[in-house]
């Protein structure tokens, strides 16, 4: 949580929606965007002096309990060691799903870990800060959606921070012994969940959920992107979780949500592809920490687009 301030301009009230919105103003960046709100959510209307000491009480909270941001700014954690080296990686997972039939584009359930044991050839070390939970980084509040790379550019510049690059964010998920998925070689914590028809998520990761898209009209959510019409279509698929719900949805580092809930925007060097999608969401798509969809621009912002911020590791 850094120094940006929030102002909520206006809420969509049931019963046009199954949930509760706003629209927040992140002061000092021109980005709006809508957020779902939780129970006694800090983004209800409200004096702006009391939104900000209840967001560093809730936040210093958290710090205190993980005690893992030593030379990190209030709400992030420190990520320091040697990444393994991402092609390598992947193809090594490639070759290690104990699925039969699996083709990698789609997802695994369960990998070979005596396969993936060891380090890769190449590895390079990294230490840095990154937000423990999606932006808004607030613990018990949901993540913003609705968001393109540019946003999340600005909002983490105006945090003296800047958007994760995908190194940065890869090795969060990951961590040194370069998992598959951010708790270990299974898809899911609990072995008796498959999919499509028994998914036991308990304090797992948000992923593959299934919902159907009734009525859901894209061109409305996106025509005024700060429109109430945007909140109700966001609304009609909505099925995020509210940042450390699931306890057990954590990396090896203690990053929170990193893969599932939504999807997270992060940056590369090459000019093609600046903008990269990393996590997948709450719906089944790979939700690992390797895989990256560069398909879109960096003004995209779809209903399940969100980002967190990192910056460099010191005396912050």
């Amino acid at each position: 949580m850094g120094s940006v301030l929030f102002a909520t301009l206006l809420l969509v009230l049931p019963p046009t929606t199954q949930h509760r919105w706003a629209l927040v103003e992140v002061r000092g960046t021109g980005v709006k965007y809508w957020q779902a709100l939780a129970e006694k959510s800090v983004f209800e209307p409200g004096a702006e002096q009391q939104r900000q000491a209840e967001l560093l009480r809730r936040t210093l909270d958290v710090d205190r309990r993980e005690a893992n941001g030593a030379g990190c700014a209030a709400g992030m954690v420190r990520v320091a060691g040697k990444m393994q080296n991402a092609a390598e990686t992947i193809a090594r997972q490639n070759g290690a799903c104990l699925d039969a039939g699996w083709n990698p584009k789609f997802l695994c359930t369960k990998f070979d870990a005596a396969k993936l044991a060891g380090p890769t050839q190449r590895q390079k070390a990294l230490d840095y800060c990154i937000d423990r939970y999606e932006f808004p980084n607030i613990p018990g509040e949901y993540p913003g959606v609705l968001l393109s790379f540019t946003d999340g550019e600005r909002i983490c510049e105006a945090e003296g921070k800047h958007l994760c690059n995908e190194d940065e964010w890869t090795f969060a998920c990951e961590g040194p012994a370069a998992l598959p998925y951010p708790y270990g070689y299974a898809r899911y914590l609990d072995p008796r969940s498959h999919f499509p028809d028994r998914i036991i998520a308990g304090e797992g990761c948000n992923i593959d959920v299934i919902r159907h898209r009734v009525n859901f009209d894209p061109r409305r959510m996106l025509r005024n992107r700060a429109s109430p019409d945007a909140a109700v279509e966001i609304d009609k698929l909505w099925a995020g979780t509210k940042s450390g719900e699931r306890a057990a949805c954590v990396s090896p580092f203690r990053v929170y949500d990193i893969t599932g809930n939504v999807e997270e925007w992060t940056s590369r060097s090459e000019a093609n592809h600046r903008s990269v999608l990393k996590g997948g969401y709450w719906s089944p798509v790979e939700s690992r920490c390797q895989p990256a969809n560069t398909a879109h621009g960096p003004s995209h912002a779809y209903y399940q687009t969100g980002f967190r911020c990192c910056a460099r590791a010191g005396n912050m």
